[in-house]
């Protein structure tokens, strides 16, 4: 199987989806795949410039500006995320090419409403089939560079775990006096063909690693501040309601949204964190692992190399939203502490 096969099974869905969406780079453009992409493109940015009218029109009403916040800082969101998956599409097609590379071979809607006169026809009819176009283009565009992104943190994990399969082919050369020199020499220069294979190999997953986070930091870092946004205007909805002058039971249809919601998009932070948690675990198992080699049955050369290699997986691989907030389940838990804090003050306020 070659790494084709595997770039494509790490990516062939969300590429599939981003090219109908009108994200994805193309080899070859025409006059129709530009307009097709502008047209795509910009009723994205139509969405969200509607839901601005509609809060701007609505400032004042607590009630219906935070209920419209949860479509907007969904189609923000994934507007940021076209927008900079579009102008980094020669990163994109570089992310591709380095998984290619030879080193990796392995072995609620009347709220989010056009503020239009909905109730004739056929505004009707006109603006619910734009919506529901407009609201299943973003879902789909907004998952797929979710995908994308959470796909090659795991790439970069299935290739440390490469690694780890090569560093277990490095084998004892035992002191017997029944092994010649002359084996003795070949079983060195082969255990020293494999550690510099492995250094190799790792120097291609941190170029690659830091490739990645390059193109996506501004996306992952504004898709983390919004969900703690999010969160916080969630949290002022459920435990606040007595500033909006009326007591939303807990059965109700807008309490299960709200919750709904919150579940949702504490699963997308999840995912990513656990991913780079993961990227960063496997990097730090991997010098572990190197040590458990037999290296005091090596020659000196053998030695060198494995001390600088060691020494410069001393720093493990992260994923940083914004290049300096590092993803990981930490990081999690942090976010959920913090919101839950925040919870707790809005409730106790209420109840006062």
């Amino acid at each position: 199987m070659t790494m084709r096969t595997n770039a494509k099974s790490f990516l062939f869905v969300p590429s599939k989806v981003l090219t109908l969406c009108g994200v994805w780079p193309v080899e070859k453009t025409s006059l129709f795949s530009v307009i097709y992409r502008s047209i795509m493109l910009s009723s994205q940015f139509c969405f969200l410039v509607f839901n601005g009218i509609y809060i701007g029109l609505m400032w004042g009403d607590l009630k219906a500006v935070s209920d419209a916040l949860y479509m907007f800082f969904t189609q923000s969101t994934c507007c940021s995320k076209a927008i900079g998956f579009y102008f980094n599409f020669l990163k994109i097609k570089r992310i591709v090419a380095s998984m290619d590379d030879v080193l990796f071979t392995a072995m609620s809607i009347e709220d989010q409403a056009v503020p239009t006169d909905i109730s004739k026809s056929p505004n009707y009819e006109i603006t619910f089939v734009v919506e529901l176009w407009m609201m299943v283009i973003s879902a789909a565009l907004f998952m797929s560079v979710d995908t994308i992104t959470v796909a090659t943190m795991m790439f970069s994990c299935a290739q440390l775990d490469i690694i780890m399969k090569k560093t277990q082919q490095i084998q004892e050369i035992p002191l017997s006096p029944d092994l010649s020199s002359r084996n003795r020499s070949e079983l060195h220069e082969k255990n020293n063909g494999i550690l510099v294979d492995c250094i190799k190999h790792h120097q291609a997953i941190v170029r690659f690693s830091e490739l990645c986070e390059g193109t996506f930091q501004v996306h992952s870092f504004f898709h983390l501040g919004g969900i703690v946004f999010m969160i916080c205007v969630i949290g002022f909805r459920m435990a606040g309601q007595r500033l909006f002058h009326e007591q939303e039971s807990p059965v109700s249809a807008q309490f299960w949204a709200a919750l709904s919601y919150l579940v949702i998009i504490l699963g997308q932070l999840y995912l990513y964190c656990w991913c780079a948690n993961e990227l960063t675990t496997k990097s730090e198992q991997l010098r572990d692992k190197l040590y458990l080699t037999p290296w005091y049955d090596q020659d000196m050369k053998f030695k060198r190399n494995l001390c600088i290699a060691m020494e410069c997986m001393a720093k493990s691989l992260t994923f940083r939203a914004g290049s300096y907030i590092p993803l990981s389940r930490a990081m999690f838990v942090s976010i959920l502490r913090s919101s839950y804090s925040y919870f707790a003050f809005l409730n106790q306020a209420n109840e006062q």
